[in-house]
């Protein structure tokens, strides 16, 4: 009973005493880790990383636009027959290299033969019947037997005729007698000049004779169908034996070398333009290899589909390389330079399809986006967010946006 009464009245003093012991406890306790209770400290910063660094390098470029295209033939022909006949004999198969005049088929030429000796048997006919020996002689035909012949009675009239007109006048002669003598006069005259004009005609009978065996000689040469200008064959269309129609296919020759780039060029840069522009390509079948050109063809007018202008490049060829019908991803070279800063390929860092560079401020590095050109040796092309003045790090993969530098 009094136990209890002594903790009623001293409850008050137990009560005070606790209370002063746990803020006791809760001082030495914020003395021991003070650090832990300041809240929402800032970490210190790590050592500065030792990076080279460069000066950018100002260039001039020249400024492309991107196109796509096809590559096509320089000529593409499916070489006909002039001529009728059986195919006698081929020369060629697909990938034989022609050369412009080399034979590709040749047809059974005896019927033309034939009849070209005919026709020279004939001029000569002719030329022996006329005297005439070479093509270069000057021919006249007073030279002619039959013309002289004729000349020279023509001469006697005239001069039988001269007489009686002298003795017509004297009177010695009558009115029959003179006119006997100027028909007779007459009558030479004629006969010369017919003489004269059946030389004549016969002498422009050799001269057409020589245009049909010329024509002849042609039928026989036609005979061959030969390559029209230095290519390959593509495809052979005729065997020997076939009866060959005028005018029928007997192969395809196609001229690679130089070959022609067809492209299509934007709206936007058809006026930027010219002939001689040069243009720079790639193809898939030669992925790591650039081909080069120049524009030699402009369309006089864009297409009103794709609002585009047709633009042919003259490429050479000479190792044949190149096919018709490659899909061509090129650039086409505009006039004037553009400016360009040149850095050190590893200072260029790429996450996906972003480019950055870090330019050194004030001992930190900042992190800049930027567009990259061609590669130029051990440097690359950067274009946008920079100056001539900055100084970037060499080594980009060594650091983030922010760090020390030294």
């Amino acid at each position: 009973m009094n136990c209890t009464r002594i903790s009623r009245r001293n409850w008050g003093t137990w009560k005070s005493s606790v209370a002063v012991l746990i803020a006791l406890l809760l001082v030495t306790g914020c003395k021991g880790s003070g650090k832990r209770a300041v809240l929402g400290e800032r970490k210190p910063e790590g050592e500065p990383v030792a990076v080279a660094t460069v000066r950018v390098e100002e260039t001039s470029r020249t400024e492309y636009v991107k196109v796509t295209g096809n590559l096509a033939a320089e000529e593409d022909s499916d070489v006909a027959s002039k001529r009728e006949g059986i195919v006698w004999e081929t020369y060629v198969e697909r990938g034989t290299v022609v050369r412009k005049g080399q034979p590709l088929v040749r047809l059974d030429p005896t019927d033309e033969i034939n009849a070209l000796d005919a026709g020279i048997a004939v001029m000569h006919e002719l030329a022996v019947r006329l005297g005439v020996t070479t093509d270069t002689e000057t021919f006249d035909p007073e030279n002619q037997p039959e013309v002289r012949s004729a000349r020279a009675d023509y001469e006697l009239a005239k001069t039988n005729h001269g007489r009686a007109t002298k003795l017509f006048q004297e009177g010695t002669i009558n009115q029959a007698e003179f006119d006997q003598s100027a028909t007779q006069l007459e009558s030479a005259r004629q006969r010369y000049a017919l003489a004269k004009h059946q030389i004549l005609q016969l002498y422009a009978s050799l001269g057409t004779q020589k245009v049909r065996v010329r024509s002849l000689a042609q039928a026989v040469s036609d005979t061959t169908i030969t390559a029209p200008f230095d290519g390959i064959v593509g495809e052979r269309y005729v065997s020997p034996g076939e009866w060959l129609g005028k005018g029928a296919k007997v192969a395809r020759v196609v001229q690679l070398d130089p070959i022609r780039l067809v492209l299509t060029v934007p709206e936007r840069n058809a006026a930027a333009v010219a002939e001689g522009q040069e243009v720079e390509f790639t193809v898939n079948a030669y992925p790591e290899k650039k081909f080069t050109g120049k524009v030699k063809y402009i369309s006089p007018a864009l297409s009103v589909e794709s609002r585009a202008l047709a633009v042919e490049a003259e490429v050479e060829n000479h190792e044949l390389l190149l096919k018709p019908g490659f899909f061509a991803t090129a650039r086409l070279a505009l006039p004037g330079a553009g400016k360009a800063f040149l850095v050190p390929l590893t200072a260029v860092k790429r996450e996906r399809e972003v480019a950055k560079i870090f330019v050194i401020q004030n001992g930190v590095a900042r992190e800049r986006v930027i567009r990259t050109g061609d590669t130029i040796g051990n440097k690359i092309e950067v274009f946008d967010n920079l100056s001539a003045d900055d100084v970037v790090a060499v080594d980009a993969s060594k650091l983030s946006d922010g760090v020390r530098v030294k």
